[in-house]
């Protein structure tokens, strides 16, 4: 979870983020090599930023990608 300063969050939704970030602050002391490393699993590990520059490649709505990936 992050703030967003355009949300209004609830007070025990900045509790509960300050108590995750005590909680990754213990962590960091106790196992900083853990820290580190993380994340430990996620999905994609690099992200290719060559398609990135391609304005070819780009979809900026939901439909256009789905012609372009003839799902149509």
């Amino acid at each position: 979870m992050t703030l967003e300063p355009t949300e209004s969050a609830t007070h025990a939704e900045i509790d509960a983020y300050v108590e995750m970030l005590r909680e990754v602050l213990r962590e960091a002391h106790e196992n900083p090599v853990r820290i580190v490393a993380s994340p430990e699993s996620t999905a994609i590990h690099l992200v290719d930023e060559a398609s990135l520059d391609d304005p070819t490649s780009w979809a900026l709505t939901w439909r256009v990608y789905l012609r372009k990936n003839n799902a149509l």
